[in-house]
């Protein structure tokens, strides 16, 4: 049985409001009308912590974004909690009667409810600030790359139209592959738009070392220039969306268009009790630096940033399977690590 953060976020809130609302219907049957008008007015309260499955599919949250929303939700409640406490404690001489348990009960739900928009609150900063982030290096593709790859394209076609020599093949073959790899862009920013905005991209226990074995073959093919070396375990088990391969092909790819020199990558899997860990180490620093400056500092500016969207797609597709990634950079090596939850036994470690 596999338990997702978003089931056990999503069980929390729920969880809570039912239990709130068990005890206001009980207080109200003993308290009758005089704790009437606390638990009706602890009624939104409760009702909106209850229909939290619902509300939270409505908003199309991630599980990771879930989580947050039931963290931000025990918070609200716990500080509810001591508020409460801290007046117990004010005034000692109070007399603690049966409307008290009511209206105990209707701060808690306001508490926890208020918390968990909190959270919601906080992750549409998160997602407006991400959107903007992706709408500048997207802008920058369409504005930057492939208006000069459009250009270049343009330029070695007159020259196959003035040349008189008879053998304008090899120009004819730049400008191909100069087509080629605006179609490759296109796809892979096509494919990993499906993967991060489809909401049938589920995720699914896939097993990594089976992944990254049959991405390396293709891409082996395909690129015979390419030098691999894979270190993998027998099964390391994780959660990911059917379009994870592509943080792969676009590792690799990114390795790719530095063409002066054959890329040079060892892929490496490593597991530990909750982790699932894919490490590409790039000894020929083919990954180009300033792309993985511009990713790790998660921003672009007029004057520095990346020259391929490659990395970019990694980082985001990583996010949209809930895991982290890290770039590094030293004197002999690129490094990029991709670190998911992991499966075991199908639970999530």
């Amino acid at each position: 049985m596999y338990v997702s953060k978003r089931s056990l976020g999503e069980g929390y809130i729920v969880a809570t409001g039912a239990v709130l609302g068990v005890v206001l219907v009980a207080q109200m049957g003993i308290a009758g009308p005089a704790g009437l008008f606390w638990v009706l007015a602890s009624g939104v309260s409760v009702s909106v912590l209850v229909g939290a499955a619902y509300w939270l599919q409505r908003l199309d949250l991630s599980s990771d974004q879930v989580w947050l929303v039931s963290n931000c939700s025990a918070l609200g409640l716990g500080i509810g909690t001591t508020g409460l406490v801290i007046a117990e404690i004010a005034t000692p001489t109070a007399t603690v009667v049966t409307v008290d348990v009511a209206v105990l009960g209707a701060t808690l739900g306001a508490a926890a409810v208020l918390g968990s928009l909190g959270g919601v609150v906080v992750i549409l900063h998160r997602s407006n600030r991400d959107l903007q982030r992706q709408n500048a290096v997207l802008h920058r593709i369409l504005r930057h790359n492939l208006r000069n790859d459009m250009s270049v394209v343009l330029c070695l076609l007159d020259d196959i139209e003035a040349s008189t020599d008879g053998e304008p093949s090899q120009t004819a073959r730049q400008a191909q592959k100069k087509v080629q790899s605006f179609v490759r862009l296109t796809d892979r920013v096509r494919q990993a738009n499906v993967g991060l905005t489809d909401p049938a991209e589920t995720q699914e226990c896939k097993d990594i070392t089976t992944l990254v074995e049959s991405r390396v073959d293709q891409l082996r093919q395909e690129n015979p220039e390419l030098t691999i070396r894979l270190d993998l375990p027998e099964h390391a088990v994780a959660s990911v969306s059917g379009t994870f391969g592509l943080v792969v092909d676009n590792l690799v790819e990114s390795a790719l268009s530095d063409r002066t020199t054959a890329p040079q990558l060892r892929l490496c899997v490593e597991t530990d009790r909750d982790t699932v860990r894919l490490l590409v180490e790039d000894t020929n620093q083919t990954i180009p630096a300033a792309d993985l400056t511009a990713v790790a500092a998660g921003s672009e500016t007029a004057l520095e940033h990346g020259f391929g969207v490659e990395l970019w797609l990694v980082e985001w597709l990583v996010e949209a399977n809930d895991g982290e990634v890290t770039f590094d950079m030293s004197e002999n090596k690129h490094q990029v690590t991709i670190e998911l939850d992991r499966v075991r036994s199908g639970w999530r470690g």
